[in-house]
């Protein structure tokens, strides 16, 4: 078992090192801004604007992000974290664009999917790339090491109960990781802020507590995150949320 699968183990938290070349990376974002003029399925906004915040389910409407989620590099580490074949639960693009992006508050991955999704166990795993180079001033994310192993710290901070997709994708997050407990986790724990090179992966735990601020600069700050889940953790039942956030078909990957 190599040095990143520990790290994703024992922190939560690993960096790749670079993942897509140059080149890859050109063609990804140039691939996106193409796919955000063609299809409004699963694109939301940034509130009471027209600004891009994210982008759900581009590999079931477009082979080229199709192919990025079966890439054998991403596919490969997922089976190694897991132990076992994976399929493809969700594949998200999140935007900070310049000035406008904003934050995401501390919270959990997992308990979405465990709530609204029907995932019984967190035997998942987030794989991220970016498309833009990470730093202080654009929104990187901070994850707080060793924090999956706290299991479920997460509480609802609004009402939800309609399950209105949207919700759960925006800056009021309907799960959250209160302050009063941040206040002591930061306090004792170890945190570390993200930056890195565009093309450069990170993966994490689906029960490690993060968040981002606002991009304060004049790049943009994009992320692509496949979310991949052992085939022998499927949902017990269909998700009521749309396939863009919540996988139907559970066909493990071929690589």
């Amino acid at each position: 078992m190599n040095l990143e699968v520990l790290n994703v183990k024992d922190s939560g938290f690993s960096k790749l090192g670079p993942v897509f070349s140059e080149t890859e990376i050109n063609q990804i974002s140039k691939a996106v801004s193409e796919y955000s003029k063609k299809f409004s399925e699963g694109v939301v906004f940034e509130k009471g604007t027209d600004t891009i915040r994210a982008i759900h389910g581009p590999h079931l409407y477009d082979s080229f992000f199709r192919d990025i989620a079966q890439d054998k590099r991403l596919v490969s580490f997922a089976q190694k974290v897991l132990g076992e074949q994976v399929y493809v639960h969700q594949f998200k693009i999140n935007q900070k664009l310049a000035f406008e992006g904003a934050n995401w508050p501390w919270h959990q991955d997992f308990i979405y999917w465990q709530e609204f999704d029907h995932i019984e166990q967190p035997n998942m795993v987030n794989i991220a790339i970016p498309l833009d180079e990470v730093n202080m001033l654009n929104g990187p994310l901070c994850i707080v090491l060793g924090s999956h192993k706290l299991g479920n710290v997460s509480e609802s901070v609004s009402d939800n109960s309609r399950n209105v997709w949207q919700e759960n994708v925006s800056s009021n997050l309907t799960f959250q990781v209160k302050k009063s407990f941040m206040q002591d986790v930061l306090s004792d724990g170890e945190y570390e802020f993200v930056t890195c090179a565009a093309g450069e992966g990170f993966a994490f735990d689906p029960q490690v507590i993060h968040a981002s601020s606002n991009n304060m600069s004049a790049s943009d700050r994009r992320i692509m995150i496949i979310t991949y889940n052992a085939v022998s953790n499927v949902p017990k039942k269909l998700s009521s949320r749309p396939d863009f956030l919540s996988a139907r078909s559970f066909e493990p990957i071929d690589v």
